[in-house]
């Protein structure tokens, strides 16, 4: 199957600027069926619906590199619901990093 995920970003070429060719159709249905237009229409789906999940993403990621080790069933319930408590605070990284640094998470060995 073709990555639903990348066909708007082929709107981009490898080094990351924008080509306006007409080419490459960056038209996409994601996995949950929602019609993506291209690599701006992307962009909203994510940052206005799917947000939790990108900050959940972005915290377990953050988690498995700071321990150098894949995380447990707990500590990923653990980061999903921290995700959804960075949304008091706008979503900041500096927050992110805070929650996963004072995290059980990162204190276990």
């Amino acid at each position: 199957g073709i990555d639903p995920w990348g066909l708007p970003l082929e709107q981009f070429d490898a080094g990351g600027v924008f080509r306006d060719d007409k080419k490459h159709d960056p038209r996409s249905t994601l996995p949950d069926k929602t019609e993506i237009a291209d690599a701006n229409s992307l962009k909203t789906y994510l940052a206005e619906d799917q947000m939790d999940k990108v900050v959940f993403s972005f915290l377990k990621h953050l988690a498995i590199y700071a321990t150098g080790r894949t995380l447990s069933y707990n500590e990923l319930e653990f980061l999903r619901e921290q995700a959804v408590e960075l949304k008091k605070s706008d979503y900041r990284v500096l927050d992110a990093f805070r929650v996963v640094i004072n995290s059980p998470v990162f204190l276990e060995k």
